[in-house]
């Protein structure tokens, strides 16, 4: 199932893809908790507006524990790099402050680019 929702959110007109992204938007407590529901949302963090990326990323954000689930997960590496792309500001420094320390993650990129 998390293919096929991955394969939608690249190849589905604008419209349908928002009304997918709102979903992954309201399941997203469940979604961050397993390692599929993961893939879902690095896919929904790559084919949206930055505005609703932000608020996706914001929400990720908004839980330390759904975070370190994600992290954790084998897209931790990917998940980090598209919240750095998207976040600015607050957000991107909290993101830097949870990432702090854990070696996994020192070779990434601080910056947006």
């Amino acid at each position: 199932g998390n293919f096929v929702v991955q394969c939608l959110l690249q190849n589905i007109a604008d419209k349908q893809r928002i009304r997918l992204v709102d979903l992954v938007e309201q399941h997203l407590p469940e979604l961050a908790l397993r390692a599929t529901g993961c893939a879902v949302i690095c896919a929904a963090l790559e084919h949206r507006d930055l505005e609703d990326r932000c608020m996706l990323a914001e929400m990720v954000l908004a839980d330390s524990d759904r975070l370190a689930f994600m992290l954790g997960s084998r897209l931790g590496d990917t998940i980090v790099a598209r919240l750095l792309d998207t976040l600015e500001g607050a957000g991107h420094q909290r993101l830097l402050a949870l990432l702090e320390g854990n070696p996994k993650f020192e070779a990434l990129p601080q910056r947006r680019s």
